[in-house]
């Protein structure tokens, strides 16, 4: 601001030119935090003596002392964007009360009446249109398809085809899926230049305790980066990790700036911790199109230059980037980002873990993945070691995701989705294989072939396995995946009963294996579980036809039949 005000000689009582009056009210605007702001007096707020409120939200400020022609300024105490301030009560004639997202704000001021109106005028005019919402209070749930965010969270609403009443669609955190409206009100959208603004001046103070790396910008491209990145903690990746999920106008910045850190980098150690930095980001989220080729131009540059390979031991990750680019491109990336714990293993180049795998009978069968490994991945090591080697046999079985405590259903994992947006790190997630339509003849060939399905076909194999005796490709339940049902809302239907489904479409039998009705797969058009409102109530699943009452296998069921809907109306 002091440089644009120098450029006009010291006149400023006269600017002729409109273009360099916009120049100084946008730099007043972005630079002097109080410009706009319109001040109250405050009482009995701690330092606090004055609150400031403008289009960047409020602000608590202090009178203090300074040398110059003005021997006071304001001095910022602490700062809150609209999108923290969750409700706004009016108290008296002298006092208003804030919600925000962290705290409760009490103000004492003689002009509390005014402050009320106008923090509700700009929060009136910000919430317009804005497409966020902020929680009112915590939502968590194991369910992937939904939302979990906390009080507070502000939410970012995206456009969803088929939304039924109640619920929306958005994201937060790098994560995304559905959540109950109600339990979200309309909010101002995130300003993330007012929080620059606030940590501007900690920021001046760190960088100017490193007064060498500004010297060593102009030989070494992105030391400063380097440092930023590399020399900290993980907090500053997991950052840019969340803001290339959430905003996907910045995911070509990211990668060239992590580009950046890996050319002509003489520090060898920096020039590997930055190609792990792009093993991270290829992995989470693919660039634009347009971006695209120059990137994989300059992977495919290393992995055929053997002297980059002997500077910056890069080749091996190279390979990787490659690899993660390619399935981000074709699945979207890991949806969830990495815990701390899984970061640091990642740029410390521990990208792979040995997990164990439940076969049916509970047999504990070993299995290596890395950090973006697919479940399709995994299916197909598994099936090549039990001598299946045919995409459309492959496509038949599934890797379920169970939490070991607390829930007894299974979700089947489709084959698009990254295994370690379902791992935990405390391990209370266990995976387990098994087979879910039958379409493909049975082959005897392999040892561990016949030994699966000799023990997906017992008895003690759980619901998807009952009645398999004597001749099993005779027995109406043979190929399906079978739910024990305790009433159905179809007249004339018996309770309790089965509902099975493969990839024909859902059966409904009698207990004695008599058929009732059937319902072709390509006529199921929606459905949905409900969360019973008593406990020990057995859930229900929403169907266009008829209603399921299902004893703790609601979301099983939901999730199998989407699985084999997928897989019927996809090919191999």
């Amino acid at each position: 601001m002091k440089d644009l005000l120098g450029e006009l000689d010291g006149i400023t009582r006269s600017i002729p030119d409109d273009g360099m009056k916009k120049r100084i009210i946008i730099a007043a605007r972005d630079n002097w935090e109080n410009y706009f702001a319109r001040l109250f007096p405050v009482l009995d707020s701690g330092d606090a003596q004055v609150l400031g409120v403008s289009h960047r939200g409020i602000c608590l400020l202090k009178m203090v002392k300074a040398s110059g022609i003005n021997p006071k300024h304001l001095r910022l105490l602490k700062g809150y964007s609209f999108a923290e301030v969750m409700s706004l009560e009016l108290q008296g004639s002298d006092r208003v009360e804030l919600e925000l997202k962290s705290e409760n704000l009490v103000l004492r001021s003689t002009r509390a009446p005014q402050i009320n109106a106008m923090i509700r005028l700009f929060l009136q005019e910000l919430i317009k249109g804005s497409g966020h919402v902020v929680a009112l209070k915590s939502f968590v749930t194991d369910d992937k398809s939904l939302l979990s965010f906390t009080k507070g969270d502000v939410i970012r609403l995206l456009p969803m085809e088929g939304l039924q009443g109640g619920w929306q669609f958005g994201t937060v955190g790098g994560r995304s899926g559905l959540f109950p409206e109600e339990l979200t009100q309309p909010s101002a959208a995130p300003d993330y230049h007012y929080r620059h603004l606030n940590r501007r001046d900690d920021k001046r103070k760190s960088t100017s305790t490193h007064g060498s790396v500004q010297e060593l910008e102009v030989v070494v491209p992105m030391v400063d980066f380097a440092m930023k990145y590399f020399r900290c903690e993980t907090a500053v990746p997991l950052c840019s990790l969340q803001l290339g999920k959430e905003k996907e106008m910045l995911r070509d910045e990211i990668f060239c700036q992590v580009i950046k850190q890996n050319t002509n980098n003489p520090t060898q150690s920096s020039c590997t911790l930055g190609w792990r930095l792009l093993v991270l980001v290829t992995g989470f989220f693919p660039c634009s199109g347009t971006l695209h080729p120059y990137i994989m131009q300059r992977i495919i540059l290393v992995l055929s230059t053997p002297l980059l390979h002997e500077l910056c031991s890069s080749s091996d990750l190279a390979a990787v980037c490659q690899d993660n680019l390619d399935r981000s491109v074709r699945f979207g990336g890991r949806r969830n980002i990495p815990s701390h714990v899984e970061m640091d293993a990642i740029l410390a180049g521990k990208t792979s873990r040995r997990i164990t795998i439940l076969f049916p009978g509970n047999v504990e069968f070993p299995a290596k993945i890395r950090s973006f490994s697919l479940v399709l991945d995994v299916m197909k090591d598994l099936c090549n070691q039990m001598g299946i080697s045919q995409p459309e046999e492959m496509q038949e079985f599934s890797i379920l995701a169970k939490r070991q405590q607390g829930e007894s259903d299974m979700r089947p994992l489709h084959a698009g989705e990254y295994l370690f947006d379902f791992l935990l790190d405390d391990g209370s997630i266990s995976l387990s294989f098994r087979r879910i339509m039958w379409g493909t003849p049975l082959s005897f060939e392999n040892d561990l072939f016949l030994d699966f399905h000799y023990q997906q076909m017992s008895p003690g194999a759980g619901a998807s396995s009952l009645v398999r005796q004597a001749s099993l490709s005779s027995l109406p339940l043979f190929g399906s995946n079978s739910f024990p049902v305790q009433k159905v809302s179809q007249r004339g239907c018996p309770s309790p009963c089965i509902v099975s489904v493969n990839h024909q479409g859902l059966a409904v039998v009698s207990v004695l294996q008599e058929q009732v009705f059937n319902i072709p797969l390509a006529e199921v058009e929606s459905m949905r579980t409900i969360r019973p409102k008593k406990e020990r109530k057995l859930e229900e699943v929403n169907h266009v036809f008829f209603s399921l009452f299902l004893l703790f296998q609601a979301k099983e069921f939901c999730h199998t039949l989407a699985l084999i809907m997928d897989m019927t109306h996809s090919p191999a």
